[in-house]
């Protein structure tokens, strides 16, 4: 069974803790938890993480390269991102803080696959989305080969974005995003899999430089 958590980011070259800029997970004892219903408000920003908060909206600039970092079960660089022997998917989505993540406002412009980088998934801020604050939503998705779902790792960070442009994305509800159905999803399951389509709407593409 996979476990991780987001366990730092760092926006505009600096690094900052969980509980910082990330939301403050609401057990630390079970932070490393997977969300169980991918139909829940658990999908947003985790296992009763919707009116958790964070201590501080970071400054990110648009165009900007940033890190999001996941541990097992503490922020040290001998720590493992996941339990040994998982390959899994990483996704980061984005969406205006005033929704607070509900609704059909979130978009993805990031997904890749883990196998190696000591659980760092590194994005960029897109150059052409209008200023504000937004939440960031990190997501690992684990295939688990057994039950009927897969090991969906969730928390989000707060962000404020300067220097971009004229943008604002097409939205999706996240809590309707993946299926227990979808083949993108759970194709790799019980297989011998050599990649993993990732669920969920495209990624959002930068159409110009700001």
């Amino acid at each position: 069974m996979a476990h991780t958590y987001l366990s730092y980011d760092i926006f505009n070259g600096e690094r900052k803790s969980e509980g910082t800029c990330i939301r403050r997970y609401w057990n630390a004892s079970s932070r490393n938890w997977y969300v169980v219903n991918d139909r829940t408000q658990g999908m947003i920003c985790g296992i009763n993480n919707l009116n958790s908060t964070a201590a501080k909206t970071c400054a990110a600039k648009a165009g900007s390269d940033t890190v999001f970092e996941w541990h097992l079960n503490k922020d040290s660089p001998s720590d493992p991102y996941i339990s040994h022997g998982h390959k899994c998917a990483c996704t980061v989505n984005m969406v205006p803080a005033s929704t607070n993540g509900l609704g059909a406002s979130w978009f993805k412009w990031c997904m890749d696959q883990i196998h190696e980088g000591g659980g760092k998934v590194n994005f960029t801020i897109s150059a052409d989305i209008k200023d504000g604050d937004y939440i960031v939503r990190g997501e690992f998705i684990c295939p688990t080969f057994k039950g009927n779902a897969d090991s969906l790792f969730v928390n989000c960070a707060h962000i404020s974005v300067t220097g971009g442009g004229s943008v604002g994305p097409k939205g999706y509800d996240i809590t309707k995003a993946y299926q227990a159905s979808n083949e993108s999803k759970y194709s790799a399951r019980n297989k011998n899999f050599t990649s993993y389509p990732i669920p969920g709407p495209a990624v959002y593409h930068c159409t110009s430089s700001g």
